[in-house]
C-alpha cells in the first residue's frame, strides 16, 4: 500500500502539497478551539514548549539531511521509488504533527505556527524534488 500511495504522490506532488497544507491549516484552526490535556487555568508548559521546538529542529535536520542522504537512496536501490517518496513526505510533515500534539498536550499554542511553516517549507522542497525526479508520463 505504501508503494501505491508513493507512486500517486510522485504523479501529482503539487496537488498533494496543496491538500496537505489545507489539512494542516484545518488542524491548526481546530487545535485553537480544543482544550488541551492540561487544565484551562494552567499556564502553558515552558518545558514542553522547549521540548517541542527541539523535536521540530531535529525533524527539520533529519528531513533535510538524513532522509535524502541515507534513507531515500537505500529505498531506491531496492526499487521502492514509491516508498522513498512516502518516507520523504512523512518526514517533511512530521514537524507539524509534533507541534500539534505538543499544543494539545499543554505547550504554547504559538508552536503551531512554527510547525506549520517548518512543514510547509519541507513539503515544498519534497514536492519540488519529486516533480523534478519523476519523468513525464511515468508513475
Amino acid at each position: 500500500m505504501g508503494e501505491r500511495a508513493g507512486l500517486a504522490l510522485r504523479r501529482a506532488p503539487y496537488a498533494w502539497l496543496v491538500a496537505m497544507l489545507a489539512v494542516h491549516w484545518l488542524l491548526m484552526s481546530v487545535a485553537s478551539r480544543l482544550s488541551g490535556v492540561a487544565d484551562e487555568a494552567d499556564e502553558p508548559s515552558v518545558g514542553l514548549t522547549v521540548g517541542v521546538v527541539g523535536f521540530v529542529v531535529c525533524g527539520v535536520v533529519s528531513s533535510l539531511v538524513l532522509v535524502p542522504r541515507f534513507v531515500v537512496p537505500a529505498l531506491r536501490r531496492r526499487g521502492s521509488d514509491g516508498q522513498a517518496a512516502m518516507v520523504a513526505w512523512a518526514a517533511a510533515a512530521a514537524p507539524f504533527a509534533l507541534t500539534w500534539a505538543g499544543a494539545l498536550a499543554g505547550s504554547h499554542r504559538s508552536v503551531l505556527v512554527l510547525g506549520f511553516f517548518a512543514s510547509a517549507g519541507l513539503l515544498v522542497i519534497v514536492a519540488r524534488d519529486l516533480h523534478r525526479d519523476t519523468p513525464p508520463g511515468q508513475t
